[in-house]
């Protein structure tokens, strides 16, 4: 009987133990793990200029090689980056796609800015959300520049305050109080080094998961591109 209560003591007190440790140390993020469920990690490569690591989305997107609709393609960058960053077969991506985006075949996807921003906090394909990306309110600087001055018949220099507000440029890097610019590719990769995003450029869209490109040669390549919107991916 005294065997019973020892033992039942023992087990009480490694259960609460057990709750103090799960509640002081932090949890494991799912959507920070390096992993890429569909392809082979000797896909990933270097880029032989930037050393930014990449993986074509042909190798990143499940059953590409084997889709008819995928072999049919064009100007389907942001079907692939759905497909990328939501870990989905190109066809589902494709007609989620199709169906919200209205996009027709062969062709870009139209009113992508927008249509992104109304269904923020949505389901999308592979059961996931995701949230626009921003990383101030908005940000005042004084922009500077040259004007001509009719009295005096020569320029002069000229201070104006302007704010830029996050719904328009959500984004950005500022270089002292005199020059603010959208984030380029390469800053946002040191900066979110983890985690699922789909990165909307000007006439493009890739995927960049945990700092690993996926897209094409040059989406790696050029890491001076701006940023003009980029939306985080989580289970739903």
């Amino acid at each position: 009987m005294g065997y019973i209560i020892i033992t039942s003591v023992v087990l009480i007190f490694v259960a609460i133990i057990w709750d103090v440790v799960e509640y002081v140390l932090p949890k494991k993020d799912k959507d920070s793990e390096v992993k890429f469920s569909n392809i082979h990690k000797d896909k990933i490569r270097s880029h032989p200029k930037t050393k930014v690591s990449f993986i074509d989305t042909n190798d990143a997107i499940k059953g590409y090689s084997e889709s008819n609709i995928a072999s049919s393609e064009n100007n389907d960058c942001v079907v692939r980056a759905f497909a990328a960053v939501t870990d989905v077969n190109y066809d589902e991506a494709h007609d989620y796609v199709k169906r919200i985006f209205k996009r027709p075949k062969g062709k870009g996807t139209p009113r992508f800015g927008p249509i992104m921003e109304q269904r923020a906090g949505l389901y999308t394909c592979g059961k996931r959300k995701y949230e626009r990306m921003t990383n101030h309110t908005e940000t005042t600087y004084t922009k500077k520049r040259k004007v001509f001055n009719w009295d005096s018949k020569e320029y002069v220099l000229d201070s104006t305050e302007v704010t830029i507000k996050s719904r328009f440029m959500p984004l950005i890097t500022t270089y002292g109080k005199t020059r603010l610019s959208r984030m380029t590719v390469g800053t946002f990769i040191k900066e979110y080094p983890k985690g699922r995003y789909l990165i909307h450029v000007r006439g493009h869209a890739f995927a960049i998961i945990n700092g690993v490109v996926a897209g094409n040669l040059a989406d790696a390549r050029q890491m001076k591109c701006r940023i003009i919107d980029a939306y985080k991916f989580r289970n739903g």
